[in-house]
This record gives C-alpha cells, structure tokens and sequence, in this order.
C-alpha cells in the first residue's frame, strides 16, 4: 500500500518543478527536443492525473486538476518579465490538452487507485 499523502506530495512537487523551469530565464532553461507542445503536455498530464486520481472526493481532486490550466495561463503571463521568455498560446493549449487528458485517465482510475492508497 502506497500513502495518499506521499502521492500528493509528489504531485506537489511536480507543481514546485513545473513552477521552476518556467520561470527560468530562457538562456538557462532547458531546451525543448521534440516541441514545446509536447513537453507541455507531457509535464501537464500527470499534474491532472494525480489529484484526479487519488483525491479523496472526485469533485475535489477534478477542481485541483482544472486549476492547473489557470497556473500553466499564469506563468505564461509571468513569463512575460522573464529575459528570453514570452508568451505564448499554444503552449496554454497545450497545457490544457494535457490537464484534460490527465483528468480524462485519472477519473476512470479512480477505485483502483483507491484500493492502493492508505490514508
């Protein structure tokens, strides 16, 4: 049996690493090797998919996962002061692509993630 509360530590964590490669300065930030969109996505999905997952109540754990489309539109705002960042519209596309796709697998595997979790 593995802690709920492990698993959204780790999903905060996430968020903390999302949070710090996006506001790096785009001359240090890492690049990109197959497209912005698809990291985008990629980094976003199982910030959905965890709390859509494994949050107790699944009218919860979908809210915490919806908020991640209002972060990835406020960082690409904050990108907007960072030097050699900018903002852009695909990459919110894209994060939302990857928010709706998280939810979309997290909610369905909802009772046998319950059936792993403690606490």
């Amino acid at each position: 049996m593995i802690s709920r509360r492990l698993v959204l530590s780790l999903w905060v964590l996430l968020i903390f690493a999302v949070v710090l490669v996006s506001v790096l300065p785009g001359s240090v930030a890492p690049r990109q090797p197959v497209g912005g969109g698809v990291e985008h996505c990629l980094a976003y999905f199982p910030l959905a998919l965890i709390p859509a997952a494994a949050w107790l109540r699944a009218r919860n754990g979908i809210t915490a996962a919806s908020l991640m489309i209002l972060l990835g539109v406020i960082l690409e705002l904050v990108q907007t002061q960072i030097p050699d960042r900018s903002f852009d519209w695909r990459d919110i596309a894209a994060n939302t692509l990857g928010v709706m796709a998280g939810a979309a697998l997290g909610l369905p595997l909802r009772n046998a993630v319950a059936r792993r979790l403690t606490g």
